[in-house]
């Protein structure tokens, strides 16, 4: 019995994050040209960013960035005096 429910709880696990994962994916497929937006309206669409990183005079790159079994994304948009430049990077699987 202890191994089903093992079982179970791990498969369940895989399938919540593969879900959690691909609705990330999709928020940002929906969001469009991401282009002028503030980092405010992003995190409202896709939640708080991995990471965030000064690139340059007035320039941040903010990251997110998710890897699992069931695969994972990486999106990096860039930011100039607080607009979105556009991304410098995007992946997903």
């Amino acid at each position: 019995m202890f191994w089903i429910i093992l079982i179970v709880l791990v498969v369940g696990g895989a399938v919540f994050a593969a879900a959690s994962m691909k609705g990330k994916q999709q928020a940002f497929v929906d969001m469009g040209d991401v282009t002028g937006k503030t980092i405010n309206e992003i995190i409202a669409k896709v939640g708080p960013p991995s990471s965030v990183s000064a690139v340059g005079a007035g320039e941040e790159l903010y990251q997110w960035i998710e890897t699992n079994s069931a695969g994972g994304y990486h999106y990096a948009l860039l930011f100039k005096d607080g607009k979105c430049e556009g991304y410098t990077h995007q992946h997903a699987q």
